[in-house]
Parts: C-alpha cells; structure tokens; sequence
C-alpha cells in the first residue's frame, strides 16, 4: 500500500502475492463464526465498535492483496492511488484496534485501565502485535521509494495481524494448547517467509532481521502473558 515503488528491485515476487493470497483464508477461517458468518450462526449482534474493527482488518486484508497483485501485473499507477487509502485505513485499524483492546480488557475480563494487570492483558490480547503493525506501515511509507524495503515492512504488518485470527482457527479445532500452537505456527510462517526470500535472494534482508526479531520476541511474549492469564 502507500505510493508505489520506484526504486530498488522491479523483479516480480511470487512469495509476496502468495502470502497475500493466503492471509485470506486463514483470517476468514479464524472469524467466520464470530463475525462473517454470525447472522448465520447467532442469534446475537456485535456492537459497533466491534463490527467496525472487523470490517476494516477485513478491508486490509484484501486491499494488500490486491496491491500485491497489481504490482505484478505492472499497474503501479492503481497501486499509488489504492495506496492513499492504504494509509487511511491504517491509521483508522490502529485507532480502533486499541479502542478494541481497552473495551475487550475493561469489559470482559474487569481490569481497571491502565492497571498493572490491564499492561499484561495488553500484551496477551495481541498489544504489541498491533503496536508494531503501525511502526511497520508508517515504515513503509516512509522508505515507499524503495521497493525492497516497502513491500517487505508492508508484509511483515499484514502478518502482524494474523495471530488473533490463527489462534481462533486453532481453538475450532482443538482446545488444547491453544496459545502454543498458535506461537509454533506464527513463528514457522515467519521463519519459512524468511527462509524463502533469503533463498531467493542470497541475503538476508535487514527489513527482515530487525523486524522478524522484533516479530518473534512479541510472539514470545504474548504466548508467555497468555498462559500467565
């Protein structure tokens, strides 16, 4: 998203459009029965606020998708105009995002604001995750020019708001070991993306290094908060 690239590597990527493209199915998988297929399922309505952040991760997801895929297909001017809008929604997925965790840690589990207990609620209902999803779009604004380092701080955001909705994929199919399962499978996919693009490319790229650690550390972190819950 952001201004399309115009500097560094042009070569298509098919590790880029082929994560984009499954991101797709394991956010729907992980939410069909809380929010896409609700009416279908339940009798009961979210609130607005929750409907909205569920529209616009939903939004995000696919518009990624579709920015992977017009890079690809030479339509950078699409993807420059699409990418103003990838700014805006992320500007307004963080905003609600943390509206979204407060109203999840206040009101379901009855932890004072602010509280020391609430900063560990934080960090288990995926704080940081959300934290760096910002840090890495408003990078790859920044570094939009070049297209290495655009596209790779763009994917790694787009993976930072997968663990919630992998780790209700896992809990439909098993109850047990929820959080391990989905830290083990979090930090397969990052290491395989890695593995990929350095195969690819000979090196390792320093988007990559600094920002998979940063990645795996929150996983770490978050999995260790959740089974302190």
């Amino acid at each position: 998203m952001g201004t399309a690239p115009t500097r560094g590597s042009q070569r298509d990527s098919n590790l880029f459009r082929w994560v984009a493209l499954l991101v797709l199915p394991v956010v729907f998988a992980g939410f069909a029965r809380s929010f896409y297929l609700r009416p279908l399922i339940r009798h009961t309505q979210l609130i607005l606020l929750l409907q909205v952040h569920g529209t616009l991760m939903t939004t995000w997801v696919v518009l990624f998708a579709v920015q992977t895929l017009l890079i690809a297909g030479r339509r950078a001017d699409l993807h420059r105009v699409l990418g103003l809008l990838g700014v805006v929604l992320a500007i307004l997925i963080t905003i609600v995002g943390f509206a979204t965790l407060q109203y999840s840690i206040v009101s379901h589990h009855g932890i004072k604001p602010f509280s020391p207990e609430f900063f560990e609620a934080f960090v288990a209902f995926d704080g940081i995750s959300l934290s760096l999803f910002a840090v890495f779009v408003a990078m790859a604004i920044v570094l939009r020019r070049y297209s290495d380092r655009h596209k790779r701080f763009m994917l790694l955001a787009t993976l930072n708001l997968l663990p919630p909705a992998v780790g209700r994929a896992v809990a439909l199919l098993t109850h047990q070991h929820v959080e391990l399962v989905t830290l083990g499978f979090m930090l397969l996919a990052l290491a395989a993306i890695i593995s990929v693009d350095y195969a690819r490319n000979r090196r390792l790229h320093p988007v990559f290094l600094w920002g998979g650690a940063a990645m795996a550390a929150d996983y770490v972190a978050t999995f260790y908060f959740q089974t302190q819950a």
